[in-house]
């Protein structure tokens, strides 16, 4: 019986692509901020436009960055204003 070919399997190959790897990582930042930003503003029962307001941007820009349809990342200063707003740190570490 052939071996399944699973998306797991797919990355694991591409990962052998140094640009592939470097672009995967990219991905699990935005991921990873994306996620933990709806998560927290969602805890604090604000909607994108409540958390643009507190922070003096617009709607599409929190969307943006929690969709990730903007492929940049978020400058700090951005994601200060937010952790701030949402009563949160930041933290940075290069593992």
């Amino acid at each position: 019986m052939a071996k399944k070919y699973t998306i797991d399997n797919f990355i694991q190959e591409s990962k052998k692509d140094s640009e592939f790897t470097k672009l995967y990582k990219k991905e699990e930042i935005l991921n990873d901020i994306a996620r933990t930003i709806v998560v927290e503003r969602k805890k604090k029962g604000l909607t994108q436009k409540d958390l643009a307001n507190l922070i003096s941007t617009k709607q599409s820009s929190i969307s943006r960055l929690e969709t990730k349809l903007n492929k940049q990342l978020p400058s700090l200063e951005f994601l200060y204003k937010i952790a701030t707003c949402l009563e949160k740190n930041i933290k940075v570490s290069f593992i």
